[in-house]
């Protein structure tokens, strides 16, 4: 708990702190790690309104594939849009 507090006073990321964490972690041992990190704070300015950041697109899983392609065209992207920031995974 001590190095999450002392981390969160140098970033405000929860995500790079937790992170950070873990490869500390990973470092020291071999073993399986899980970790959470849970702050309470009123987060109006973590989400800004109308962002949007796609997860990776898997190829050759068919219903997967149909999915992603209709969230993302929620927000007015194509796949070629995407895919030319991010990278494809095979399945």
């Amino acid at each position: 708990m001590t190095y999450v507090l002392r981390s969160l006073k140098r970033s405000d990321d929860i995500a790079l702190v937790l992170r950070e964490l873990l490869m500390t972690c990973v470092e020291e041992s071999a073993d399986n790690m899980t970790a959470m990190i849970v702050q309470f704070t009123n987060g109006e300015d973590y989400n800004r309104h109308g962002e949007f950041v796609p997860g990776p697109y898997f190829e050759g899983i068919e219903e997967f594939a149909k999915a992603w392609s209709e969230n993302i065209a929620k927000y007015g992207l194509t796949k070629d849009e995407v895919l030319s920031k991010t990278q494809s995974i095979s399945a």
